[in-house]
């Protein structure tokens, strides 16, 4: 499946400090595309968020990832191959009118 790289992201980052944390990172393990890592993050983010939350009062929870949700079983009709799809995602508050200020959520 097709992905941009880590460059491209880079160059797609606003200048700051969270760009300049991403180019301070090393290149991605052999064989991992972004999208990979990018979607591990966010479920570990997701399984991190679970565990903090167990005996959290209602106000203090997180909030700001989901679960990641695959869909349906396929197989491609040229490699034959059964796969699934899988989407991740976060949940934030955009502050304006601070377009660029991201707070995450609490439930």
């Amino acid at each position: 499946m097709p992905d941009i790289t880590k460059a491209q992201l880079s160059a797609a980052l606003p200048p700051g400090t969270i760009k300049d944390w991403w180019d301070a990172t090393g290149a991605l393990p052999a064989g991992v595309e972004l999208a990979e890592l990018l979607l591990n993050v966010l479920k570990g983010a997701f399984d991190a968020q679970a565990a903090y939350n167990v005996g959290q009062p209602v106000g203090s929870r997180v909030g700001a990832y989901e679960l990641p949700v695959g869909s349906a079983p396929g197989v491609d009709p040229t490699t034959r191959l059964t796969f699934y799809n899988q989407r991740a995602g976060i949940f934030v508050r955009v502050v304006i009118p601070e377009l660029d200020t991201v707070i995450g959520i609490s439930a």
